[in-house]
């Protein structure tokens, strides 16, 4: 059976279900129907997602279910102003909410478990099934109260407790292009100590959607196994939890394919004409990827320990956090048939982090937390570049080079809020955070063509203070809105090694980026309680900001010189329309432009260097996803439940320059049910239309032109369009038992 067919026979499943849904019975008591109330600690507190003066977009542990949420990128898709562009497919994926996009540096978006920052964003992926309680995104600066990269937004991921009864699931799932994954987990109470238990396994296989026409395989391949485990003791003033997680992967080559520019210009820096840049619309591929063999292995250790303690006035929390995780990316840079030029990077990173908190617990018109966080990261990359032996003609020009760098950032802040009730229905409130961060590197390079060696060193610390304030009035029982100002810094650090130039003293280092941030937002709730809608409108300011310029020698460098706007509307609804129907909606739109950055090389091959008004890279103006579900009750407690999802991202821009674009697409997903208490049959697809589209797309230098070894800048003569290939159709059925 084809891919389109066997779409075509899940889609008429879905439509089965709707059309005995017609004739089923669904008229009910009102509050039966009414969305049940969502509780989040986005503010280090439970609230209902309704009564916090911010934009926040919550996934519940049977939203993910029901959405088939795999991966921070299906949590992208379905979040108003959340886009994810998985760069190099997805090994540095960037996120960006309201427009705050990077392609340098740390992330704008702040990744947390259970409030414990980890710096690696694909830690999310193995953390679903009923592991997850939910997942919460945070949009707008979070640096008051998580601080580290939550920049432009956070993303936590809270994870269950051991819970006080014996339960357990086992879940299988084969799909299309060698899909299997298994998963199994148990867990319940430990006699009647008050303490808990829960243990789960994980493993996933994918031979890899696209095939390497240079070897005959797969890429996108991927071997994945994990262990997980929970361990949670309840009190009558006390909690305890405690979470362990270790993965280890195995990722073949991804499905990345270089295109040639297009654009005619003069001679650059004395070099004959060439082109020098892509303009258009970016192509998208399904084929023609030949790739050298190289990969990805990543191996992670996960912990946290939290302490929640009761004493009446005040609880008194502690969580502490470690992360370690290693990767070795081995990948062909010139991403061509001919082994030219292999990059192989061996990056080990731990992180500790400590925090402690005292939340007042009285009822007064004063709710306060106050509260004192450490952080600590090591960063060591083993870094070489080289060019292959076997060919004369290239590598006597081009130098191969081994690159060790020690990387050790240190974060300590204090933090707090404060809310006053002015009245029943308006509330003030106030949160900050004082910190400092310090970071110093040590480089050595070594050429390995004639064993020179260079060395580099520095230090710098910077200190920050980051405010938020916002007013809310609930000027009816249903309705309430808020307006709210913040402002976020984000710290600056070092321009360590370039191959394109010497870089100057006075060029070693860049300065923090700061934002302020203007918000203001109704959440509504309608038909008694069957409709939930949240409202948001903002405006950034986003100045200091950290870009990619020219040095005075040609070196490619990080400086603050840039300086934008973004600006966007939000909605986001939930509906329970009937018994049978439900609907979700988000929409957002999104202005973000730069105001002032100049570019030089751009003038040396006739672009003008000065991009104001030109939008920033991955930042799609309107991006959206409609969800249709449906439940039907067929026999005895069983139910039959499907779910239709349309996810659409406009064009993005590619490069600074805004001159290679990336295609808008719309893809459809499915997924339809057959479950009961205990069984659940599910068929899914994705991409049910198999839309061919480009996901991602950067400008990397091609080491396979010999020539652009003499361009002293680099610039945009020695950078092709990077394509990353989209997800394309793909189908299979997951049956699960739980108990």
């Amino acid at each position: 059976m084809t891919k389109k067919k066997l779409a075509l026979v899940l889609t008429s499943s879905f439509l089965s279900s709707l059309a005995g849904g017609m004739v089923a019975n669904s008229a009910l008591a009102a509050d039966s129907l009414a969305l049940e109330e969502v509780i989040v600690t986005a503010r280090k507190r439970a609230e209902s997602l309704q009564d916090i003066p911010m934009a926040i977009t919550a996934f519940t542990a049977a939203d993910i279910q029901e959405a088939g949420i795999r991966n921070i990128q299906d949590v992208a898709s379905l979040t108003a102003g959340f886009n994810m562009s998985p760069l190099f497919g997805g090994d540095a994926a960037v996120p960006v909410i309201r427009g705050l996009s990077t392609t340098i540096g740390e992330p704008n978006v702040g990744f947390f478990i259970d409030g414990v920052y980890t710096g690696s964003r694909l830690t999310m992926n193995r953390l679903l099934g009923n592991f997850v309680e939910r997942i919460e995104v945070a949009k707008g600066p979070q640096s008051a109260l998580y601080g580290r990269n939550a920049f432009g937004g956070a993303v936590n991921y809270v994870t269950r407790r051991a819970g006080e009864e014996f339960e357990g699931e086992v879940e299988a799932t084969f799909g299309s292009d060698g899909k299997q994954e298994f998963r199994a987990s148990i867990g319940g109470p430990i006699g009647d100590s008050g303490l808990g238990y829960r243990i789960g396994l994980l493993s996933d296989e994918f031979d890899g959607y696209f095939k390497n026409e240079l070897t005959g395989g797969d890429l996108d391949s991927r071997d994945t196994k994990g262990v997980l485990g929970t361990l949670s003791w309840s009190g009558d003033s006390l909690n305890i939890d405690f979470n362990l997680m270790y993965n280890e992967e195995d990722n073949g080559d991804q499905a990345n394919r270089q295109v040639q520019d297009n654009d005619l210009f003069g001679s650059f820096r004395g070099l004959p004409p060439a082109n020098q840049m892509y303009n258009g619309n970016l192509p998208s591929f399904d084929d023609g990827f030949a790739v050298t063999p190289g990969g990805l292995d990543r191996e992670q250790t996960f912990s946290s320990l939290k302490f929640d303690w009761d004493f009446g006035a005040a609880t008194l929390t502690s969580i502490t956090g470690y992360n370690d995780f290693s990767h070795v990316r081995t990948v062909d840079d010139d991403y061509s048939a001919r082994e030219i030029h292999t990059v192989i990077t061996d990056n080990d990173v731990t992180e500790l982090s400590q925090e402690f908190r005292l939340t007042g617990n009285t009822q007064s018109s004063l709710q306060w937390m106050i509260g004192v966080y450490y952080y600590d990261l090591s960063d060591d990359i083993d870094l070489t570049s080289k060019y292959d032996d076997s060919i004369p003609a290239v590598h006597p020009l081009l130098a191969s080079s081994n690159t060790l760098t020690n990387q050790n950032t240190d974060d300590i802040a204090v933090f707090g809020s404060l809310d006053w009730f002015i009245t029943e229905e308006l509330t003030l409130g106030f949160s900050g955070r004082y910190g400092k961060e310090s970071k110093d590197v040590d480089v050595l390079v070594t050429d390995t063509n004639t064993g020179a060696t260079g060395t580099f060193s520095a230090d710098d610390d910077w200190t920050s203070f980051q405010p938020r304030v916002s007013l809310d009035w609930q000027f009816s029982d249903n309705h309430m809105t808020y307006v709210s100002y913040a402002f976020a810094e984000k710290s600056g650090g070092f321009n360590v090694v370039t191959t394109t130039g010497a870089i100057l003293p006075e060029e070693r280092f860049y300065d923090p980026e700061t934002s302020d941030n203007y918000e203001i937002g109704l959440k509504s709730t309608f038909a008694d309680g069957r409709v939930q809608t949240t409202l948001a409108a903002y405006y950034i300011k986003w100045e200091d900001q950290i870009v990619r310029a020219i040095g005075e020698t040609g070196a490619v460098l990080n400086i603050n010189a840039g300086e934008s706007t973004s600006k966007g509307i939000e909605f986001e609804m939930q509906a329970q329309l009937s018994q049978n129907w439900d609907l979700g909606m988000s929409v957002a739109y999104n202005d973000a432009q730069y105001d002032d950055y100049f570019f030089a090389i751009l003038g040396e091959i006739g672009i003008d260097p000065q991009l104001k008004g030109t939008t920033l890279q991955y930042t799609p103006e309107w991006t959206g996803n409609l969800s249709l579900g449906y439940t039907l009750p067929v026999f005895g407690d069983w139910e039959w439940v499907s779910r239709f999802d349309v996810d659409y991202i406009d064009d993005q821009t590619a490069v600074q320059s805004g001159n290679a674009i990336i295609e808008s697409v719309t893809k459809m997903n499915l997924r339809t049910s057959l479950r009961n208490d205990h069984w659940m049959l599910t068929l899914w697809s994705y991409n049910l239309t198999d839309e061919k589209y480009t996901a991602s797309a950067a400008f990397i230098r091609d080491p396979s032109i010999v020539p652009d070894v003499f361009f002293q800048g680099g610039g945009f003569s020695a950078f092709n369009p990077l394509i990353t290939a989209g997800e394309p159709l793909s189908y299979g059925a997951t049956i699960q038992y739980s108990f």
